[in-house]
């Protein structure tokens, strides 16, 4: 696994594991930074490249982030 795979992989499961306040903080931030593009753009690369278990993970994430 790359080191790039390992991120992906690692923010998927990331967000997957946070409580809702930390969620809502994470995308508060994200928003304020004006990064949450590339947060959307890493899992979606992750779903369209990774592995069958991180494309499910990232799938998962962007459901819960309201994406899917």
């Amino acid at each position: 696994m790359s080191n790039f795979q390992k991120v992906e992989q690692d923010l998927a499961s990331a967000i997957l594991q946070m409580r809702d306040d930390q969620l809502m903080t994470l995308l508060r931030g994200q928003i304020a930074d004006q990064k949450l593009s590339s947060v959307v753009q890493r899992l979606n690369s992750s779903v369209l490249d990774g592995t069958p278990k991180e494309s499910e993970q990232a799938r998962d994430a962007l459901g819960r982030l309201g994406f899917i």
